[in-house]
């Protein structure tokens, strides 16, 4: 079976909108002290996204094979940086993600009946992954209809939330988003931009699931096409989304309530439309997290079959009957783990800056196609405008985080170096098995 147009965008629905939407502007507000500072980072970070949609769509029109960045770093760059984007896809790209948004699951379902249990929130979060890939261990064509069926559920959710929370506090809200304890009015325009590239480092994890598409290329139906629009498609979707929510969740209640609050999205509805609003808001959020760790279940072993085909990672995480069954439950293992060991907001932090690090480097392979694949089609003029706007958002970023985040910057540089290590272990240890089935078809320029 392959993956149709409509069943690509919902999974890179299902990948962008996650934790991160419900958790990051009450962190970033904390920061800012201004709502509407907030709201601009959402914008750039939806630009960010944008912009790299573009570009990895560029990328996939010309490789259209299932991988991501495993793939097209390994062709473009060398086997080494290619196993070093497997590895960051192992430890932050799915791993870190899934445990994040089966966390908010499980931290908003405290609201709901489930608190009469009494269980614990890593245990619930743990056994919603355990349900997830059960569903994705059956066979492809289960896990796509049940993640579509939730995803459509969940934007329609979204917009009931949108219209009905825009209809209460309109255009013109009540409240000011400032903070006074914390909103200095002598911040320099410096400062300024300073603190929303560090707020950027959690908003952009919202977005980095815009790529969910490619890592599943090789298994759709006329990927060169079909692929570079859905992921467009979404992204446009997605991005509207967050900012009208964010609109409701930063205007619609004091900034005071919402500061630092892990569940903004539920305070604020309940202070927008009371208890139904609020109810409504859980159940969507609960849905949203689920349709999450089913994307990511879904995209994550298809990376690491993808190795497993080029000798880097034991066969046993190939296909068995169009399904990657071993990957998905060491993927399942691994966040389970992250689960019991990871603090959301800590987590949030590192995954944002690591994955878009992960993407600003894949965006740069781009700029070496003609080299190894002299006769793919020539870049535009906009993907080459698209990627330079994403690698210089990313570099300042992350050279922001180096001084603001520093706990955050020095586990991803950990991260990428272990990665690096273990690449190298690898050719000393198992040389022939790397030598069996070369990574990159090099050019002969």
């Amino acid at each position: 079976m392959s993956i149709d147009f409509f069943s690509l965008v919902c999974l890179v629905v299902a990948n962008m909108i996650g934790s991160g939407l419900y958790t990051s502007s009450g962190f970033a507000l904390s920061s800012l002290g201004r709502a509407d500072l907030v709201m601009w980072v959402w914008v750039i970070a939806g630009v960010m996204a944008l912009c790299g949609a573009v570009s990895y769509g560029a990328i996939a029109k010309r490789l259209p094979d299932s991988g991501g960045e495993y793939l097209y770093l390994s062709r473009l760059i060398h086997p080494s940086v290619g196993f070093l984007a497997g590895w960051i896809s192992l430890v932050a790209g799915f791993t870190g993600p899934l445990a994040a948004a089966a966390l908010v699951f499980a931290v908003y379902a405290d609201a709901t009946a489930l608190n009469r249990w009494n269980l614990d929130q890593k245990l619930i979060a743990s056994i919603v992954i355990i349900v997830a890939t059960l569903v994705h261990a059956m066979r492809l064509r289960t896990g796509l209809w049940t993640q579509n069926i939730a995803v459509v559920i969940k934007i329609a959710g979204l917009g009931i939330l949108i219209v009905w929370g825009l209809s209460e506090v309109g255009l013109s809200p009540t409240h000011s988003g400032v903070i006074p304890i914390t909103a200095s009015v002598n911040a320099t325009p410096f400062l300024i931009a300073l603190s929303m590239l560090s707020s950027l480092v959690w908003i952009s994890l919202s977005y980095t699931g815009f790529n969910a598409a490619v890592y599943v290329a090789g298994e759709s139906k006329n990927a060169k096409a079909m692929v570079p629009i859905a992921m467009l498609t979404a992204t446009i979707l997605v991005t509207a989304i967050y900012l009208c929510l964010n609109y409701l969740f930063l205007f619609g209640c004091s900034p005071e309530s919402i500061a630092g609050e892990p569940r903004i999205a539920e305070v604020a509805a309940s202070a927008i439309g009371g208890p139904w609003m609020s109810r409504l808001m859980t159940a969507t959020i609960l849905l949203s997290s689920w349709t999450s760790v089913l994307s990511l279940l879904m995209t994550g072993p298809r990376v690491y079959a993808k190795m497993a085909d080029d000798r880097l990672l034991p066969r046993l995480f190939q296909h068995s009957n169009n399904v990657p069954r071993v990957a998905i439950f060491v993927q399942a293992v691994l966040s389970i783990a992250v689960v019991y060991a990871a603090n959301l907001r800590d987590l949030i932090g590192f995954l944002g800056l690591t994955l878009t690090a992960c993407g600003a480097m894949t965006i740069a392979s781009m700029w070496r196609i003609h080299r190894v694949l002299p006769d793919a089609p020539l870049l535009k003029w906009y993907e080459h405008l698209t990627s330079a706007v994403f690698i210089g958002l990313t570099c300042s970023m992350i050279l922001v985080a180096s001084t603001f985040q520093v706990a955050q910057f020095y586990t991803m540089l950990a991260t990428f170096a272990s990665g690096l290590l273990l690449y190298y272990l690898s050719r000393k240890f198992m040389p022939k098995r790397q030598e069996d089935k070369p990574a990159v078809e090099w050019s002969t320029e």
